[in-house]
């Protein structure tokens, strides 16, 4: 394949000369050593080919074994998601990995959901999960750390660490008495230990809030694979000793797969000359033939899943549609429901479920089991704790400023594309906030509210079961059990669990059970309500955020984003015509569809 530059930085031929010259070496005698490794990233368990929108693992394959690749490696969230990894608790991923090729990857916060144990499982029989700073009570590293690989005559280490700061992006019931260490103390520890053992070249595979600060602060590192933002970057930076870090990460759901080239000059010790493309589902079955192995493990674990996923469980009279902002910015049906079948499940006076913690929406017409894992793809389980009547209205309050948030985020961004603002620029100017994953959706209670009041006294009356809440009385509140530790709601995650019932596709799976009727009662009725008349034009966003220093150093971010699943942005691109409703505000807005080079229209 002709291999298209997107990307190329190198150092000036004066500066390689003067180096070579220090070293004793001459620039014509250092003979850079050519690398070339294919990357992913926040695949989230989308796995096989789709025209235009995924590149699909055994095409993957095909990259690599064309492109003489040296490593295929994968920043994490990989093994969880869809219902096709979900349903064998990631071991299908992982087996199609294996056969992809894959030399390592590396623990992204939703492959974390099966609990360390199961993940220790799949890193042993598989592909190993690089994450060196996920240690047990003893201080042993839990998975697998690092892989040593001899390339082009030259010797290459590769390890995995994880964000600290994420810790609140994963089930911290997952971790099983295991702690996340500091990310870049483990890494420039492990880094100088590879080097120390000969390692030529250093590769950190990080699922990361923010890889370009982490990669300067870093020592000994060449290559930072990165995943968690969804983004794109490619960008060749200076490390805390002023050598040279590449920064890669491939956007997100495999809608492209990462093509890296890296030069590694042995007199100057460094990268010199670093290329990435990124391979999209729109080039790949015309450049590529799909790796036949790959190809028949998917169609074999397809038709071991298929009895399981395909089987109907119940059929529904209307769609539930989903979208990443809506179950933000107010609430929606499909939040009803979901939240409506924990009450069934556990007979508590009220349910909530995080805005994070819905992935999908319900058809029209008949359900099958791989619709239901795709709402609640995280296998966690519903529980029970007790609140207050107090306690519950400053849970709502704290929820209710979350999504005026989010929905003033929302708005500023559709402003800033109606005037012509590239996704990404109106990502940046208008962030949604880093907890709005924790909007709630709501069952079993009636609550108006002022959204025009100070915080803290928004919230206008609560009435649960028809009688209005009593601030001294105990309530049972049901949840998922991710929900209930998250310590934006302190009264929720501080309280004891009551009761643990079984798993949250489980009791949505029964709710269908129950029939159509059940089905539409769930979502009969609005449980958010303003108590007061609302301004005809709705309220203006908030300026835009100053934009936030970049890279001096060659960097090039792609203008594409979707969230990541630890929720902090949001999905716009691709809407034609978007009604903004729940909390009482309307607007309605025509976009013109931005299509991307990057599988097309959302």
């Amino acid at each position: 394949m002709k291999l298209k530059k997107l990307l190329s930085l190198v150092l000036a031929g004066v500066l390689a000369a003067s180096v070579a010259a220090v070293s004793g070496v001459s620039a014509q005698e250092s003979n850079p050593v050519e690398l070339t490794v294919v990357t992913t990233n926040d695949i989230h368990g989308y796995h096989t080919y789709s025209q235009g929108s995924v590149v699909g693992l055994e095409y993957v394959a095909a990259i690599a074994q064309a492109e003489g690749a040296d490593l295929v490696l994968d920043a994490g969230d990989t093994l969880h998601g869809q219902s096709f990894a979900t349903v064998t608790q990631g071991e299908s991923m992982a087996r199609l990995l294996q056969a992809a090729g894959y030399d390592a990857m590396t623990m992204g916060n939703h492959d974390l959901n099966y609990g360390v144990a199961r993940l220790q499982q799949l890193s042993e029989n598989y592909v190993p999960i690089l994450t060196g700073n996920l240690v047990n009570q003893s201080g042993e590293a839990a998975l697998a750390q690092t892989v040593v690989k001899e390339v082009e005559g030259i010797t290459v280490g590769v390890f995995g660490v994880y964000d600290d700061s994420l810790i609140s992006s994963a089930d911290t019931n997952a971790l099983e008495g295991h702690t996340v260490t500091d990310a870049l103390e483990y890494a420039n520890r492990t880094a100088q230990a590879l080097t120390d053992q000969g390692c030529d070249v250093v590769v950190c595979l990080t699922h990361n809030a923010d890889p370009v600060t982490f990669a300067q602060q870093t020592k000994n590192i060449d290559l930072v694979v990165s995943g968690h933002q969804h983004l794109e970057y490619r960008t060749l930076l200076d490390n805390a000793d002023g050598k040279n870090v590449f920064v890669a990460q491939n956007g997100y759901y495999l809608r492209q797969a990462g093509l890296i080239h890296l030069s590694y000059d042995a007199a100057s010790d460094e990268i010199t000359q670093a290329d990435l493309e990124y391979i999209t589902a729109d080039q790949v079955a015309a450049e590529y033939t799909p790796d036949e192995t790959v190809s028949n493990l998917i169609d074999t674990i397809d038709q071991q899943e298929e009895g399981i996923l395909n089987t109907v469980i119940g059929t529904s009279p209307v769609e539930m549609p989903y979208a990443w902002e809506d179950v933000r910015r107010g609430e929606t049906d499909i939040g009803q429901f979901v939240t409506a079948s924990y009450l069934e499940a556990t007979g508590a006076d009220l349910a909530i479920e995080n805005a994070g913690g819905i992935r999908s929406g319900l058809p029209q017409g008949e359900v099958k089991y791989g619709d239901v894992i795709s709402i609640s793809p995280y296998g966690n389980l519903v529980v029970t704790k007790q609140l207050t009547g107090a306690q519950i209205q400053q849970m709502l309050e704290i929820s209710l400023d979350i999504t005026l948030r989010n929905l003033a985020a929302y708005e500023g961004q559709l402003s800033m594309l109606e005037q012509g603002a590239s996704s990404q620029e109106a990502q940046m100017a208008y962030p949604f906030p880093e907890e709005s994953g924790s909007a709630l959706q709501v069952s079993g209670a009636v609550i108006t509210y002022d959204p025009t009041a100070e915080y803290g006294s928004r919230i206008q009356s609560v009435t649960i079961g028809g009688t209005a809440l009593q601030a001294e009385r105990l309530y049972t509140v049901a949840g998922n059990s991710y929900l209930v530790t998250d310590d934006t709601y302190p009264m929720l995650a501080s309280a004891s669990v009551a009761h643990e019932y079984g798993t949250c596709e489980e009791a949505i799976r029964d709710l269908l059970l129950q029939g159509e009727d059940a089905v539409v009662s769930a979502v009969e009725g609005r449980v958010w309500q303003v108590a007061s008349v609302q301004p005809e034009e709705p309220v203006q966003p908030n300026p835009p955020q100053e934009q936030p220093a970049q890279p001096d150093v060659g960097e090039e971010i792609q203008e594409e984003q979707t969230p990541p699943t630890g929720d902090t942005a949001a999905s716009l691109a691709g809407m034609a015509l978007l009604v903004v409703s729940g909390l009482g505000l309307a607007v309605l807005v025509v976009l013109r569809k931005q299509c991307r080079k990057h599988g097309g229209c959302e």
